[in-house]
């Protein structure tokens, strides 16, 4: 049953379709997911009941143990992929908008100059999590099915690295909360141009596919990797 005090980033767990209906009341359940449903209502001035009812209405599936190496080559396999793909596409289609309608939207040069940082300081934080962190979770998982003893990580502790993650997450967030204020400014001035609505379109699908990947890191990946490490280090 779902109340008012029942957790934002647990409802995304429990089913993913949740995270539409949150991206579309700009709730940020990655991040900031460990609320209560109150508290994110609250901040944005929504009815809590109506909120409710939309997530009820989706029919909840049966809550099933996920298999954290899958969702960690998910993330790979997926959200990295799909992040250093679109980053750049961003880019050039911000750049052609400024040469062509710099003047109408202004706008424009604060989004290119958001953007221009993100591929290099993303590919370092997914190149850190794909030879450093994510090889160890991936340990972790194996030590617990075989029933051995974990060796001691050269990070000294898996919390380590995970906090380094989520303060890169918080950078993103920030990142993309300007951004998309920035397309909605722009959005209330629409043009007619493909590569207008394109950038537009692109901007709300990258928000969209990074809040669930920090989701899927934060509240699942993260927790579940410091409890196997809690149960299975062999630190002192």
């Amino acid at each position: 049953m779902i109340t008012e005090k029942t957790n934002v980033s647990d409802l995304v767990l429990r089913d993913i379709r949740v995270a539409e209906i949150f991206i579309k009341n700009d709730i940020d359940f990655c991040c900031n997911g460990n609320r209560s449903l109150e508290q994110a209502c609250n901040e944005k001035g929504l009815i809590i009941k109506e909120l409710i009812d939309q997530i009820e209405g989706l029919s909840f599936p049966e809550v099933k143990e996920e298999n954290l190496i899958e969702v960690l080559d998910h993330i790979e396999g997926f959200h990295h992929k799909y992040a250093r793909q679109t980053i750049p596409l961003l880019i050039q289609f911000a750049e052609k908008i400024h040469l062509r309608h710099g003047q109408e939207y202004p706008e424009i040069v604060e989004a290119i100059v958001i953007l221009k940082p993100l591929p290099e300081e993303m590919e370092l934080h997914m190149a850190k999590e794909e030879m450093i962190l994510f090889p160890f979770i991936k340990t972790l998982v194996n030590t617990k099915s075989r029933g051995g003893q974990l060796e001691e990580a050269p990070f000294e502790t898996v919390a380590n690295p995970i906090q380094m993650m989520k303060e890169d997450h918080e950078e993103v967030g920030d990142a993309l909360r300007k951004l998309k204020s920035i397309a909605n400014s722009l959005s209330r001035n629409p043009h007619p141009c493909t590569t207008f609505q394109t950038f537009l379109n692109t901007v709300h699908e990258f928000e969209k596919n990074t809040m669930l990947h920090v989701h899927l890191e934060n509240n699942l990946v993260f927790p579940r990797a410091l409890d196997l490490e809690a149960k299975y280090s062999t630190k002192l």
